[in-house]
C-alpha cells in the first residue's frame, strides 16, 4: 500500500499540536484527532471521501487508520518523531519537515480542521474528547456491531442530524474551534444521558 501524503502531513501536524497541549501524542490520540478533523471537514461540507485516507472500525480499535499507522512508523524511522514518556514529539528534523510541507498548497485546506480539532484540547481534557467522540453516530454503530467496517462512508444520515443540532447550538459567527468544542460537549452530554438512563432502576410491574 502506497503511503498517503495527507496522512504523513497529518501525523506531523497533530503530534506538533498535541505536544504543545499535552507534552506529546499517543498513537491513538493522533488517530482520534485526525478523525475529529475529518468530522469537522464533514460539518463544513467537505466529503470524507476527499480527506485523503479512510478510517475504519476494527473488532478492537475504533477509529483506526492503517495510513496513519504507516505514516507514524515512517516518521519514526526517518527520525521526525521520537517516543517520550508523554507520547510522540517532533524532533528538530520533524519540525523542519513540517515547516516545509505546511507550505505546500495541497495541505493548507485541511490544516484548519486539524488545528481546530487539536485546539479543543486546550479547554476540554483529552480523555473527555476521546470518550465523547465514541458517541459519534457512525462510530457508535460500528462499536455496537463489534465488526470491522469503514467509517464515514455510506449511511451517515444520523451524523447529519447531529450536525443540524450543532449548527443550531452555534452562533452565526462561530468558527471551527467553537464548533469542535461545542460538538464535543454535545456528544459528552449524550453519553451522560445514556449512562443516566442505564442507571435508572427498572419500573416495577403492575
Amino acid at each position: 500500500m502506497s503511503e498517503s501524503p495527507e496522512a504523513s502531513h497529518d501525523v506531523l501536524l497533530v503530534v506538533h499540536l498535541l505536544s504543545g497541549i499535552a507534552g506529546g501524542a499517543l498513537e491513538s490520540e493522533v488517530t482520534l484527532f485526525c478523525y475529529l478533523g475529518c468530522l469537522l471537514g464533514l460539518f463544513d461540507e467537505q466529503p470524507a471521501s476527499e480527506w485523503g485516507y479512510p478510517f475504519n472500525a476494527t473488532k478492537s480499535i475504533a477509529p483506526y487508520s492503517s495510513d496513519l499507522a504507516a505514516a507514524l512508523e515512517t516518521a519514526a524511522r526517518a527520525a521526525y518523531v521520537e517516543s517520550t514518556d508523554s507520547g510522540y514529539t517532533l524532533t528538530a528534523g520533524g519540525k523542519d519537515e513540517l515547516t516545509f510541507i505546511s507550505e505546500l498548497r495541497r495541505f493548507q485546506p485541511r490544516r484548519k480542521y486539524l488545528t481546530a480539532a487539536c485546539n479543543s484540547g486546550l479547554v476540554v481534557p483529552l480523555p473527555t474528547i476521546g470518550a465523547a467522540v465514541t458517541a459519534e453516530p457512525d462510530l457508535r454503530r460500528a462499536l455496537a456491531l463489534s465488526s470491522s467496517r469503514e467509517l464515514l462512508g455510506d449511511g451517515v444520515g444520523a451524523l447529519h442530524d447531529h450536525f443540524d443540532a450543532l449548527a443550531e447550538a452555534l452562533p452565526d459567527d462561530a468558527g471551527l474551534f467553537m464548533a469542535a468544542v461545542t460538538w464535543v460537549d454535545l456528544l459528552a452530554a449524550e453519553i451522560d444521558g445514556i449512562d443516566a438512563r442505564l442507571g435508572e432502576p427498572a419500573a416495577e410491574a403492575g
